[in-house]
């Protein structure tokens, strides 16, 4: 069956001398695998630019139901994204976002709103000038909603959210995992308004360290498969002034 589609390229591994196998999340079929022959060669018509993790792309392939690698026929990075890869805070952000999204995207079929959000979010990302120190909690919250597991937004002040039922409780009565006040209400926030009003918030630095590990531990509270991200350390740092 031919396909033309959206993507999001999620996650490439060298395989032989010059292919790879990508991992693509494709707004017709969800997440798919691809063989891609000779893109590590000088004669491939696919370089390897297009398949740098969280690119756009339209593209073209063909499943077989019985093959776990598919075959890309061809594609085109569209919208080409100028800053994602080289501006050093979206750099760190785009190695976080790609990491999240491996860890927790799974091969469940066609989701175009999920796919909407990914791809709208990520153009955000490239476009947007400043204020950038909150994305990571934006992106990882508001993506909790097409996963399945987004918090309750029935938050008062007094409460707190308690990671494991996914509910804001009063401090009293809330579990062993839950996030404090300071960032329960913190989290609601970032889940109700756009990312260009919460561009503009002023959030110290601690308080952002604190509520993302309270975000990555919320993951694995809800996540089986979910495992510590790597790039967390890196982004921490780079986003810490």
């Amino acid at each position: 069956m031919q396909i033309r589609s959206r993507g999001i390229v999620i996650h490439s591994l060298k395989y032989g001398e010059t292919s790879l196998i990508v991992r693509i999340f494709t707004r017709e079929a969800g997440l798919q695998s691809f063989l891609v022959k000779g893109v590590r060669s000088q004669k491939g018509a696919i370089r390897p630019s297009h398949l740098m993790p969280l690119n756009l792309l339209e593209m073209e392939f063909s499943i077989r139901q019985n093959k776990q690698l598919q075959t890309l026929k061809e594609i085109k990075c569209d919208p080409v994204l100028f800053e994602l890869h080289h501006h050093p805070a979206k750099r760190s952000i785009a190695l976080f976002v790609t990491e999240l999204l491996n860890r927790s995207l799974r091969e469940e079929g066609k989701n175009e709103e999920l796919f909407d959000f990914i791809d709208g979010t990520l153009q955000i990302l490239d476009l947007q000038r400043d204020g950038l120190s909150l994305f990571p909690h934006y992106f990882s919250l508001k993506l909790t909603r097409y996963l399945g597991f987004v918090p309750d937004s029935d938050f008062e002040e007094g409460r707190c959210l308690d990671l494991l039922e996914g509910c804001y409780l009063p401090v009293a009565k809330a579990g062993p995992h839950f996030m404090n006040e300071v960032n329960s209400s913190l989290s609601n926030r970032l889940l109700k308004n756009t990312f260009d009003e919460c561009a503009t918030w002023s959030v110290r630095p601690e308080v952002r360290r604190a509520l993302l590990e309270d975000i990555l531990r919320y993951y694995r509270l809800h996540l089986d498969h979910f495992k510590d991200l790597q790039s967390h350390d890196i982004l921490r740092e780079v986003l810490s002034a």
